[in-house]
């Protein structure tokens, strides 16, 4: 009569060193992209409160807006 014995089952990889070193860096790298999202975010933030509380750069704005507009459309029509 023959035992039927289980068959281990296969060995999980193990995490060596370089990965887990690895793993560490590419938190920093989140944290590093995150913060450099948020600088372009304030920048962003401080150039629309410049032009929309200027009227000056505001008004430059708009008129280079409507002459892009206006030159586009001449392509269309």
């Amino acid at each position: 009569m023959a035992h039927n014995t289980p068959t281990p089952a296969p060995a999980m990889p193990t995490r060596t060193a370089p990965a887990r070193v690895r793993r560490t860096a590419e938190r920093g790298m989140v944290t590093a992209e995150y913060a450099v999202g948020i600088l372009a975010a304030v920048a962003l933030a401080l150039l629309l409160l410049k032009v929309f509380s200027d009227n000056s750069v505001f008004t430059a704005l708009l008129h280079y807006v409507t002459a892009l507009i206006g030159h586009l459309s001449s392509f269309i029509g």
